[in-house]
C-alpha cells in the first residue's frame, strides 16, 4: 500500500468496514509511514469533534419540502 491508496482507505478504515486482509495492509503501512499515522491521527480526532456536536434533524416541514421537490424528478425517471 502507498499513501494515495492508504488516503483512499481512511473513511473505511475509520468505520470499520474494510475487510479482514485489507485491514492488515492499512495498519502494515501505519507502522512504516509517520505521515499517515499523523494523518490517521488528525481523522480521528475531527471524528471526535464532529461526535461531540451532533448535527440538528431537519425539521418535519423541511422533510416534507424536499420530498415534494423530488416527487417529479423520479415520477420522470421512473416513466423513462
Amino acid at each position: 500500500m502507498n499513501c494515495k491508496d492508504f488516503e483512499k482507505s481512511l473513511a473505511l478504515y475509520s468505520y470499520g468496514e474494510l475487510a479482514a486482509e485489507e485491514r492488515r495492509v492499512f495498519e502494515a503501512h501505519l507502522e512504516g509511514c509517520a505521515n499517515c499515522r499523523a494523518r490517521l491521527k488528525e481523522s480521528e480526532r475531527l471524528h471526535r469533534l464532529l461526535a461531540a456536536h451532533p448535527s440538528p434533524e431537519p425539521s418535519p416541514e423541511l422533510v416534507a419540502e424536499c420530498r415534494r421537490a423530488l416527487e417529479d424528478p423520479i415520477d420522470r425517471e421512473l416513466s423513462s
